[in-house]
């Protein structure tokens, strides 16, 4: 019966309809007790299984958000009451030594059990291909450097603070040849689905975020290693301008290409931004200037 909360009379409807059901379900359980189930042991067939997920799907969409919110909370407490079960338990943390240790692809740490632990062998596929089985594309990780990367990778800024502390993992990762290989894809796929106009949009952010006091080299200069280390990358190599003097012409489709480009960056320019832009280039040209006139003097004392 209703406890006296439901005022409306749809209220006390729906009150009785869920007590109606409770009812039903003790007498099931209680029936059900010492039966065995005629499916126990047997596995669902592909069929049956899909069409569980779509039902699951369609009363997920049914569903407002305080009822997920409730949801979700109902889906918890009894993972967490299943969890106290020791037989249930044991399943997901069972772990065993493997036969020859392995070393792991994202900290270089030494991989020495198997089963569902951190610390346990996970294998990752370096093209992202789960379907690819050739041992090249195939490394060994543990699983909380392996549950780490793809947080990461799916999530980048979602928590600023667990990006600095996994920052070394991903830094392993990405220097060596498959990260770098991963990064070149991601960024030439960003760039082909862009269009033009938010090519030029992308363009003018990453000249406002690295311009002037914002850009990570800005007031300093390269060490003298660095500096050896450019030099001796650099020889035996011809220099594109060697032997030419003064600005190099550029071919006439070049520069229908570069006016074009000029044209619909200035387009999309707002006001502020084209007397901002016009306000740099006469400095610029003033500079230009004195710089022309001091030399010109330089050359008339010699």
């Amino acid at each position: 019966t209703c406890s006296g909360s439901c005022r409306t009379w749809m209220a006390r409807k729906k009150c009785y309809a869920e007590e109606l059901a409770n009812r039903r379900r003790i007498k099931m359980s209680k029936f059900q007790k010492g039966h065995t189930p005629w499916n126990k042991g047997k596995p669902r067939v592909e069929e049956t299984k899909e069409k569980l997920r779509l039902a699951a799907i369609r009363q997920w969409e049914r569903m407002t958000p305080v009822e997920r919110i409730e949801h979700g909370r109902k889906v918890g407490k009894s993972i967490k009451e299943a969890w106290k079960n020791p037989e249930i338990r044991h399943k997901f943390i069972a772990i065993t030594p493997l036969e020859e240790p392995k070393i792991c692809f994202f900290c270089n740490g030494l991989i020495t059990l198997q089963g569902n632990g951190g610390e346990c062998l996970h294998i990752h596929s370096l093209d992202g291909n789960h379907e690819n089985w050739n041992p090249e594309n195939k490394v060994s990780v543990h699983k909380k450097c392996h549950s780490r990367y793809h947080w990461l990778v799916n999530n980048p800024m979602d928590n600023p603070e667990a990006l600095k502390k996994q920052k070394k993992v991903l830094k392993i990762f990405y220097n060596t040849p498959e990260g770098k290989e991963l990064q070149r894809k991601r960024a030439l796929k960003q760039w082909v689905d862009m269009t033009p106009e938010e090519r030029i949009e992308f363009g003018r952010k990453m000249s406002l975020l690295t311009s002037g006091d914002k850009n990570p080299f800005f007031n300093k200069h390269h060490k003298p290693e660095s500096i050896e280390k450019m030099s001796k990358a650099m020889l035996g190599k011809e220099p594109w301008n060697k032997g030419k003097k003064g600005v190099q012409p550029c071919s006439e489709e070049t520069r229908k290409k570069m006016i074009k480009t000029s044209q619909e960056t200035w387009d999309n320019y707002t006001p502020e931004e084209r007397t901002e832009r016009g306000r740099r280039t006469s400095e610029g040209r003033k500079r230009a200037k004195i710089r022309r006139e001091n030399n010109c003097q330089k050359t008339d004392q010699e």
